[in-house]
């Protein structure tokens, strides 16, 4: 088995984004259960979306985490961040190194 070295500057863009496209997901999520979202498809999509970015730490650990806990929430929201540019720093490190030795 041959080692995949880890591309530390893949995964701070990857975190990067993640964490950016998780803020996002949340405001549209908010705006979506106060009902303020309106009919924006592109919003919509936005606030479905929080429901895959909330996993794992939110769907696994949710009634720990909103017993009045909001720096629970927000850091679970960061690990899900982590956890998702690793995943994603990984397979693409994979694809890229199996494609390297085609």
């Amino acid at each position: 088995m041959k080692h995949i070295k880890f591309n530390v500057v893949l995964f701070i863009l990857l975190l990067l984004f993640f964490w950016i496209l998780i803020f996002v997901a949340l405001i549209a999520a908010a705006a979506e259960d106060e009902g303020t979202i309106g009919t924006n498809p592109v919003w919509i999509i936005f606030a479905k979306l929080f429901y895959i970015l909330r996993f794992p730490t939110h769907t696994l650990l949710w009634e720990f985490i909103t017993n009045g806990r909001m720096y629970l929430f927000l850091s679970g929201l960061v690990f899900n961040g982590l956890f998702y540019a690793f995943i994603t720093e990984r397979i693409t490190s994979f694809i890229l190194l199996k494609k390297r030795e085609e």
